[in-house]
């Protein structure tokens, strides 16, 4: 009896500590102010109490900026990584450029990691109506342009924190008041028996109409919702109006 109640103990400080992280780690993701400052919204949903998928809404050289990424693993260590990867962030602001800004969320990551994890990550910026775009082997985030048509944003790198040096690329779209980017982490495809189906869907349900941000997460949410009991993974997506 003495050995179920310490192990009883055990879990409960454990999900304590967890519930404390869980708190620690959405304090440093966008409040719903700067969401609806930016005219974006989220759809957040953790495998555990923490998570290893991260987002955040910055301006960099003067013009607003989005990263969003995530970490290989679950839980703890995944979470860990997204730390890391916001502060390597935050120490990141004078870069001239995406690019620049990549190598050294790149470099940061390997330095610190010594590649035992890796993150794949998509930024972006925003400068008129041009968008400049650096995808470290993330799945492509979608230009929903307000006709209803959309473009994919594909890789132009490996992920960040497996190679000192890297080959990451930034590349331009040009985009127009009324289209929406939509960012998405795997976790939202991979939850039914074929990804390749359900990304399929998931454009169809997300750009199949123009509308706000809200009514892209909206909609993916409810394709998504009726096969969240069978998520393996941490499932994010995030949309952002271009004003």
């Amino acid at each position: 009896e003495g050995t179920i109640r310490t192990i009883s103990d055990l879990n409960r400080a454990i999900q304590n500590e967890l519930a404390i992280g869980k708190e620690v780690q959405e304090k440093f993701l966008p409040d719903a102010e700067k969401l609806a400052e930016w005219k974006a919204a989220v759809y957040f949903k953790p495998l555990r109490e923490v998570s290893g998928d991260v987002y955040s809404l910055f301006d960099l050289q003067g013009k607003r900026a989005i990263f969003f990424a995530d970490a290989s693993g679950h839980g703890v260590s995944a979470a860990l990584v997204t730390g890391l990867a916001l502060f390597a962030l935050e120490r990141g602001a004078e870069a001239r450029n995406l690019k620049e800004l990549a190598d050294h969320l790149n470099s940061e990551l390997v330095s610190h990691l010594k590649t035992m994890f890796y993150m794949t990550a998509a930024l972006v910026l925003l400068d008129g109506e041009t968008l400049y775009y650096v995808n470290a082997g993330h799945p492509p985030p979608l230009l929903l342009r307000k006709d209803g048509t959309f473009e994919e944003l594909d890789p132009t790198g490996p992920p960040l924190g497996i190679h000192q040096k890297t080959d990451l690329e930034m590349k331009s779209i040009l985009v127009h008041n009324g289209d929406r980017i939509f960012f998405y982490t795997d976790g939202l495809i991979d939850a039914g028996p074929d990804p390749e189906d359900a990304l399929r869907k998931m454009k169809t349900a997300v750009g199949g109409r123009a509308g706000s941000a809200q009514d892209a997460i909206a909609d993916a949410a409810a394709w998504f919702e009726p096969a969240s009991r069978n998520i393996t993974d941490d499932v994010t997506a995030l949309c952002m109006e271009i004003p």
